[in-house]
């Protein structure tokens, strides 16, 4: 960190008898914190730099109410160190309780600090998985940031409210966030599918990647993106609608239809985003005992989109009274059996489903089709 730059912003008086005014210093709590070594709690950089042990070496005079600018760099630039709360911390910690890890074979780290940090720096990182799933299902993340990064071919769910969530480097995975206080920011991704209640988005240099959202304002677009494909959102789950109360989020408010690309793209903004087609659209059940809503969005899904939700209903129903209606013997309702769960599992398999079913269960996953 540039602390002269900073401190120069902050300067009064002539180069001889440069000051910085209380009011100067609190400002920068908007950047830094601390703490002492008797408590852990994060203090203001001007209550650390006024205590009757520091002024001396802050530059701080009790009479003016000032710090002499010379002074408080040098105590400021000797007591910087790296956030013990921060995501380098992070790296050194251990797999955090509040997540649950399925199909967990060693690889990929699940960390946070929510033990030991204040709440308000609560963070977590989840990192490096591979054909694995993880879900997050705890209020207490209410206020927590989300790092999620170079994952491959991965399930994410985060069922809980939180403040900001950042997704770099992930390629062939699905983050499914509940409610975001803030942004969610999107950077270097691959065929990354994202259903998220938030309030802004910002993505840049990914590609082939589809949205599904509800989002308070326009979703930017930046730089060095491809192929971006965005729909409504299409899940729900038990408290969700909570979640998105307490993240001040609404459904009333929703621009996921009109994406603001930043910047020029020779190829246009054809080649950049398009409205995801409505024969593609279809809702996410959330795979997980309780937490399960069939059947329909906690948002008002537009005309095109609820038509096709309608069209799919109505092939089960059709399906299920011609099944009901034909009279068919003992062994023609096995063999018509084994037909639906084999045509089933190659549905499975073609559409990537079959592979996030394993790393759920893969005892579930025989039941199921065979």
């Amino acid at each position: 960190m540039n602390c002269l730059g900073l401190l120069c912003c902050m300067l009064e008086g002539g180069a001889s008898d440069c000051v910085i005014t209380e009011e100067g210093v609190a400002a920068l709590d908007l950047l830094i914190g601390g703490s002492t070594i008797v408590s852990k709690d994060v203090c203001s950089v001007l209550s650390l730099a006024t205590l009757p042990s520091e002024v001396s070496k802050s530059g701080y005079s009790k009479l003016s109410k000032q710090f002499s600018a010379s002074s408080f760099e040098v105590w400021l630039k000797s007591h910087m160190t790296t956030s013990p709360h921060g995501i380098t911390s992070l790296l050194n910690g251990n797999r955090d309780s509040l997540a649950v890890v399925y199909k967990s074979d060693g690889r990929g780290r699940v960390l946070s600090n929510t033990q030991l940090a204040p709440c308000r720096q609560w963070c977590m990182l989840i990192a490096s998985l591979s054909k694995q799933t993880v879900a997050l299902q705890d209020d207490k993340l209410c206020c927590a940031h989300i790092r999620v990064q170079s994952c491959r071919h991965s399930y994410i769910y985060v069922m809980a409210p939180v403040s900001c969530v950042r997704v770099e480097r992930c390629v062939n995975c699905t983050v499914v966030l509940g409610a975001v206080r803030t942004a969610v920011v999107v950077n270097k991704c691959e065929n990354v599918t994202m259903v998220a209640a938030c309030r802004s988005l910002q993505i840049s240099s990914s590609s082939h990647c589809k949205f599904h959202l509800c989002v308070s304002h326009c979703p930017l677009i930046l730089g060095g993106n491809s192929h971006l494909m965005f729909g409504p959102l299409n899940t729900n789950y038990h408290g969700m609608e909570d979640h998105m109360r307490q993240c001040g989020l609404n459904t009333t408010t929703d621009m996921w239809s009109t994406p603001f690309v930043v910047g020029d793209y020779e190829g246009g903004v054809s080649e950049v985003w398009k409205l995801m087609p409505q024969e593609m659209f279809s809702l996410i059940c959330i795979p997980f005992q309780g937490k399960s809503v069939e059947d329909e969005s906690i948002c008002e899904v537009s005309s095109p989109y609820k038509e096709e939700m309608e069209r799919r209903r109505k092939m089960c129903t059709d399906w299920f009274e011609l099944v009901e209606h034909a009279k068919l013997s003992n062994e023609q309702a096995e063999q018509l059996t084994v037909v639906a769960q084999t045509q089933f599992k190659t549905w499975l398999e073609r559409t990537g489903h079959l592979r996030e079913l394993t790393t759920l269960d893969p005892s579930h996953l025989h039941h199921m089709t065979n």
